[in-house]
């Protein structure tokens, strides 16, 4: 399915909605997947650097590493292939594929909207 913002409105909009629409659908062994890639992937340098005010605050670190796999996960399900191995051998891998220039364009608007919120969220955990 292509993105598109309901009625017209901003991509703040969309962006709202796709996350209501995962908390709907997250599953347990969803959630308990999610934070296994966190636990997995924490001490990846390139996820410190996207988090490098929580260096001492593990807890913040996670939520916040928690937010950014639940948004990749579902930009992965409407932007190409999200795929989860369940059970004791938890993990998922995220593709996104070729789009038109119009889904790319409203894609990049979403992102940007999330990378925004995500930055004020590293901002506030850091207070």
């Amino acid at each position: 399915g292509q993105m598109q913002s309901p009625k017209g409105r901003s991509g703040d909009i969309v962006l709202t909605i796709f996350i209501l629409r995962q908390k709907t659908i997250m599953s347990a062994e969803h959630t308990a997947m999610v934070m296994s890639l966190v636990e997995a992937l924490e001490d990846d340098p390139f996820y410190q650097a996207i988090t490098p005010d929580h260096s001492d605050n593990i807890a913040g670190r996670r939520a916040i590493l928690k937010d950014y796999f639940e948004y990749s996960m579902i930009e992965g399900q409407k932007l190409g292939r999200c795929t989860v191995i369940p059970g004791d051998d938890r993990g998922a891998e995220v593709w996104l594929l070729p789009a038109s220039p119009a889904v790319q364009s409203e894609a990049k608007a979403v992102k940007d909207n999330f990378c925004i919120n995500f930055k004020t969220l590293i901002d506030f955990q850091k207070t």
